[in-house]
């Protein structure tokens, strides 16, 4: 998504919490819709011939320098011909320095490595490095049962190595592994380095090497490469997203015999975005397993424009035009064995979202257009259409299909007669709480109408009723009809939320006292109140204090912890730390009046300046006061920044390390004097250095002439 001034965020979090002034510590990790303490005991199929029992946790143990943490996921059957299941299983332990699993393994280190084995870390906080090694096997299943298996189990191990920097990381790694099942033994080596302000850009790029050779014959092995680079920032008003990536055919990875480009650019003007993109895709992978005989090769090109914004309140249009054009040879037909199938597509697609209220919206989103295709060259018209409506607790999503939107649509119609495919599909839901939200209830029926395979039906719910605040009840009920086949389930389970337990962890209650002090001695004297109602933080958990400006924090794990003061009608304070070890602590902090330090950064150019982008966003700004306590800040789009400050006086400069090379901020000579009654301003100028110009004389023949 975008915020309004352009920058991107992905997955975000917002936390909501209480002020209070006599508070309890509580371990997060509990109060986490995440959270890593639960047992669930459940059944499936029940009173089937093949019913089954799960039982899945997750768990944390505290001890004085680490956590000792433990996943079980195991699964058994009434049924003789399946094995019980113990998959998801492991202990583990880490701290700042260590950290050891034992049990199912999975990781990504461009091959998907997961079974039984053994991951050990260790960190170098003080140069913020950390290196990883491990080795498993292919068997997913802890118990083993390779009795059921017509191969051998696959083996890999691996080394990682991994730089943390403030506005970068580099990775590395190199991974060995061996596949029987796929006839193959790899080595992969890669190393990738991800930039996160570059200029207002974030940039990640990435070279892997590998070798592969055949698992049961000698045979000379294939070399392989593949790298990718990934850019994306913005300009002034223009956002930019470029991402490109290639592997030859017998890469190890993922990803073999691939080609993906993809290049965005965006305007946003403010009222509406408008952007461009283009897209190519290509896979054209090669294996050496011999039961493979037939690897797919397939390719997309993608391009479209688009326009989007709200012209009236609560409610979103956008409006794009697209062509698609894609490629595959893994239909294969009677007739024609060898036929590479394509399709052609020209559409637009459309949406229209509505806010109504808090809980009520209605969203309408459409793809309609014209195609041909390899089999018919005569244009064919093709739309899909989706409706989602929430109204309070009911939901309706619907969707609209006529024609062949994708290749395989194509494909399927070509093995029978039964003309363009026509498809709805139709699922109201209901989703409500009872009984003072204690009882979920959640149900839902999907009614399905395809004119290639008939209508077909499921029907879906499940309840939960918190027993207590951390037992938990559920009943979940499925019934599928699909081409005349029913088939039904009834699941149920019982979870409890554990708390996180401690083993020899002191703990200490911290009284922290606030003060407005008025004569700045940092002591409370005659003259000098009590901060009521101020807020402050104690690591993210908000405080507030009393009427007697007091607040106490208990059984807090011993430790380092920072406190952060908000500034509230003028009174304000830097932030600071505080080791608790000792069983009750008392922090008095006092509290000066602040003003305001603004400003508006601007760039200085000379008749040979060079020509560079006039970017004012995210530069930062410093201000150190007398006793060297630094304050920062960034600037927005338009280089202007604001600063809190405690009354006093600071050296005011720029980060020039935010800045590209050919620019020089300038240097701020006078301290800046704070004040609270009237905010200081202090204006400054990027100055953009000169280009070399190189200059040659040219001496006239005619001197050398004789007299």
């Amino acid at each position: 998504g975008l915020y309004d001034n352009g920058d991107v965020f992905g997955m975000s979090n917002i936390r909501v919490q209480s002020t209070q002034n006599d508070r309890k510590y509580s371990d997060e990790s509990n109060n986490s819709i995440h959270n890593l303490n639960t047992l669930t005991f459940s059944s499936q199929n029940l009173f089937n011939w093949n019913q089954s029992y799960s039982l899945r946790g997750r768990g944390a143990l505290g001890l004085p320098k680490g956590n000792l943490g433990y996943s079980v996921d195991m699964t058994t059957w009434k049924g003789e011909y399946s094995p019980t299941m113990l998959r998801n299983t492991y202990i583990s332990y880490r701290n700042e320095q260590l950290g050891l699993t034992f049990g199912n393994i999975n990781r990504n280190m461009e091959l998907m490595l997961n079974g039984r084995g053994v991951i050990a870390s260790v960190t170098d906080t003080s140069s913020n490095n950390t290196y990883e090694i491990g080795v498993l096997d292919g068997n997913t299943n802890l118990l083993g049962n390779n009795k059921n298996y017509l191969f051998p189990m696959s083996r890999s191990g691996w080394g990682a190595f991994t730089h943390t920097d403030k506005d970068w990381e580099l990775a590395s790694f190199a991974v060995y592994s061996e596949n029987p099942l796929l006839n193959s033994r790899s080595a992969l080596v890669g190393n990738s380095l991800s930039i996160n302000n570059f200029k207002q850009f974030r940039i990640i790029g990435a070279i892997n090497t590998g070798y592969s050779k055949s698992y049961d014959r000698n045979e000379k092995g294939k070399p392989s490469f593949a790298g990718n680079l990934n850019i994306s920032g913005t300009i002034n008003k223009f956002l930019i997203s470029s991402q490109n990536y290639y592997s030859s055919a017998y890469y190890p990875g993922q990803r073999k015999g691939a080609i993906s480009l993809a290049e965005r650019i965006t305007w946003l003007t403010g009222s509406a975005n408008l952007w461009a993109s283009f897209e190519y895709n290509l896979y054209a992978p090669k294996t050496m397993a011999a039961f493979q005989t037939f690897l797919p090769v397939y390719s997309s090109t993608r391009t479209e424009i688009g326009v989007s914004g709200t012209p009236f309140k609560h409610l979103f249009l956008s409006f794009t035009p697209k062509h698609i054009f894609e490629t595959n040879n893994s239909y294969k037909f009677i007739d024609l064995p060898n036929k590479v199938l394509s399709m052609d597509s020209w559409n637009i697609n459309n949406g229209i979202n509505y806010l109504i209220s808090n809980k009520q919206y209605v969203s309408i989103n459409s793809e309609l257009g014209l195609f041909t295709s390899s089999l018919n060259p005569q244009k064919q018209f093709h739309l899909r259409s989706n409706l989602n409506l929430k109204l309070g607790s009911f939901n309706l999503s619907s969707t609209l299909q006529l024609g062949s939107i994708y290749l395989s649509d194509v494909a399927n119609n070509n093995w029978d007669d039964s003309g363009p495919l026509k498809m709805i599909n139709v699922t109201p839901s209901i989703q409500h709480d009872f009984f003072r939200n204690k009882l979920h209830v959640h149900s839902g029926i999907t009614f399905i109408s395809n004119s290639r395979y008939g209508t077909s039906l499921f029907l879906n719910g499940r309840s939960d009723f918190d027993m207590t605040p951390r037992t938990n009840l559920y009943i979940a009920y499925n019934r599928n009809q699909f081409l005349g086949i029913t088939y039904s389930f009834v699941e149920t389970g019982l979870t409890w939320k554990l708390t996180t337990p401690k083993l020899g962890q002191k703990s200490a209650n911290l009284e922290v006292f606030l003060f407005k002090d008025l004569n700045q001695n940092g002591v409370f004297d005659i003259g000098d109140s009590e901060a009521v109602g101020h807020l402050y933080y104690v690591n993210s958990v908000a405080m507030t204090t009393d009427n007697n400006g007091l607040s106490k924090y208990k059984k807090l794990p011993y430790g380092k912890y920072r406190i952060t003061i908000n500034s509230k009608n003028g009174w304000f304070a830097p932030e600071q730390y505080i080791q608790l070890d000792q069983k009750n602590q008392r922090l008095n902090i006092a509290l000066g009046q602040s003003g305001t330090l603004k400003g508006i950064l601007s760039y200085n150019f000379a008749e040979f300046s060079y020509d560079i982008v006039q970017n004012l966003q995210g530069i930062t700004i410093t201000a150190i006061d007398k006793n060297k306590v630094s304050y920062k800040t960034k600037t927005n789009p338009d280089g202007q920044y604001v600063l809190n400050l405690p009354n006093g006086s600071y050296a005011v400069s720029v980060d020039a390390t935010s800045l590209s090379k050919e620019v020089v901020p300038e240097i701020v000579n006078d301290l800046v004097q704070v004040h609270p009654d009237t905010p200081t301003t202090v204006d400054i100028q990027l100055f953009v250095k000169n280009r070399k110009v190189e200059s040659k004389k040219f001496v006239s023949p005619n001197i050398f002439l004789k007299r």
